[in-house]
């Protein structure tokens, strides 16, 4: 009987290491898993960062490239306004001319 006590007291320490092994490693898995997932959604989220990021820089660029051209337009037409002023003061001026020889 004693020899029967001490086999099923084995057997059954037996079966709880085994249960006890077996849930410290579902549990280093499941943090394991837990972890890849994490850097998996990590570099997903870097990578749709660093695609806002370029969509960000182009749009800079357009903006700088808008204003050289804005800046460009100006001159023109400050050159144009400048040109239509000197063409009035010149007909005010053959206008003023006729006049003084019609007389």
């Amino acid at each position: 009987m004693e020899k029967i006590k001490k086999i099923w007291l084995w057997i059954s320490a037996g079966i709880l290491g085994l249960f006890g092994i077996f849930v410290i490693f579902s549990r280093i898995f499941k943090g394991a898993k837990e972890n890849s997932e994490f850097k998996k959604e990590k570099k997903a989220i870097e990578k749709e960062v660093k695609d806002i990021q370029k969509d960000v820089d182009k749009l800079e660029d357009k903006k700088d490239n808008l204003k050289d051209e804005i800046k460009k337009q100006n001159k023109k037409i400050y050159s144009n306004t400048k040109k239509v002023k000197d063409n009035d003061k010149a007909k005010n001026v053959l206008k003023e001319f006729k006049n003084k020889h019609k007389k």
